[in-house]
């Protein structure tokens, strides 16, 4: 009993050093922050356009459309299988702090305490992936952040993912280090046996005043960091919404978040781009869009993308 009590007790104090140690960093950041972006010499001539999410934005994105409606922008789509809104926001993170302009397209997922192997790989190491997960939090309280950590170790360790092309590929390019083997595009099945669109989300469901409590400020002051973080970083950050839900819940929690962030921190879905794109022909299954989905969406999608007040 004592030795288990001795284990969780050293846990927790690993826990509370880490965060402490993060609190001190990011203080000691903003102090000499100023004196960085004064010395500073960014090139903003090109603009990078980022698609931060989970697989549904890996699978209803066409890059090659994008590329070649985009010329003036360096285009990357980073989909993760598994990815939350807790790690969109690590890679958020990571790319804001790169040099150069960038606009950076987010998608509003879930909240879960839950980091894929692929954001860990592309933070380095696990220990500056916990490390950014806390600088993202930092406003939360320290039992909230423990409760996170503990959750994040726990899934990491039952369980492990593959890492995907794409972030190794990315993240390579940024630092000029040669990638021997180009990422596979994926290439899911055209067709599909389903006759239900109910997963699609409806334009209905913008003008509905829904309000749920849950994670909502958590949400805020995640996006508060970020936001504070883009504007001394020559970013801007576009949210929007899946395209497709498994579950209700997630889609009346995200939906009061975009509900509250200003018009120009949102990617507003006009009801004749809905209404195109909710075809059960366009699904690969329930939560995902197949390639002639995928096609159909990237052109759908230009014309939103092109008349947003910070793209355009």
């Amino acid at each position: 009993m004592n030795r288990a009590f001795a284990k969780i007790f050293l846990f927790l104090l690993i826990i509370v050093s880490l965060i402490l140690m993060v609190k001190k960093s990011v203080q000691e950041n903003y102090s000499v922050q100023g004196q960085v972006n004064s010395n500073q010499n960014e090139t903003l001539k090109t603009t990078s356009l980022y698609f931060i999410g989970s697989s549904r934005v890996d699978m209803s994105i066409d890059k090659t459309i994008m590329d070649s409606a985009f010329t003036e922008h360096n285009f990357f789509k980073l989909g993760i299988t598994g990815s939350t809104f807790l790690g969109n926001s690590i890679i958020a993170e990571k790319i804001i702090k790169t040099t150069g302009h960038k606009i950076i397209c987010m998608e509003l997922s879930a909240l879960l305490n839950e980091l894929p192997e692929s954001v860990i790989q592309s933070s380095g190491s696990r220990t500056q992936a916990l490390k950014a997960a806390l600088r993202i939090t930092q406003e939360q309280s320290i039992a909230e952040k423990s409760m996170m950590l503990m959750d994040i170790l726990n899934q990491q360790f039952f369980s492990a993912a593959s890492i995907k092309g794409d972030i190794i590929k990315l993240f390579a390019k940024m630092q000029n280090v040669k990638v021997e083997q180009e990422r596979k595009e994926f290439d899911p099945h055209k067709k599909n046996n389903l006759k239900d669109n109910s997963s699609f989300l409806k334009y209905t469901d913008l003008s509905q005043s829904i309000v749920r409590a849950d994670n909502l400020i958590k949400y805020k002051q995640i996006i508060e960091y970020l936001n504070r973080l883009a504007e001394r970083h020559h970013a801007e950050l576009i949210f929007f919404l899946p395209l497709t839900y498994n579950k209700q819940s997630e889609r009346d929690i995200v939906l009061s978040v975009f509900n509250q962030l200003p018009a120009s921190m949102k990617l507003g879905y006009t009801n004749h781009f809905l209404q195109e794109i909710s075809k059960p022909e366009y699904l690969y299954d329930k939560n995902h869009l197949n390639k002639e989905g995928a096609i159909t969406n990237s052109r759908l999608l230009i014309p939103l993308l092109k008349n947003h007040p910070e793209i355009r």
